[in-house]
């Protein structure tokens, strides 16, 4: 299940069940449909590739996600650790 950041209009999908249930619980995220696998990047409703985001909503997104993003990273070097952790 993947959550809109309602400040930023960030997707990201937790891959921490903890995580999940606390998303769903919260006011700061909505909900969003699963993602058909053969859809475009950026065709579907609201949703941001990561190729588009600023360094804040990257940040928001990996935050949200649970990721660690060192001090001083780039939004490239952001991108692919949230590529790796598979959001």
């Amino acid at each position: 299940m993947k959550f809109r950041i309602n400040t930023t209009g960030s997707i990201v999908e937790p891959n921490d069940e903890t995580v999940l249930e606390q998303m769903k619980n919260s006011p700061f995220y909505t909900a969003i449909p699963d993602v058909e696998p053969d859809a475009q990047e950026g065709d579907n409703e609201g949703v941001k590739p990561l190729s588009k985001m600023n360094k804040d909503e990257l940040l928001a997104a990996s935050q949200a996600a649970g990721i660690d993003v060192p001090d001083g990273s780039t939004k490239a070097e952001i991108v692919e650790l949230i590529q790796a952790a598979g959001v």
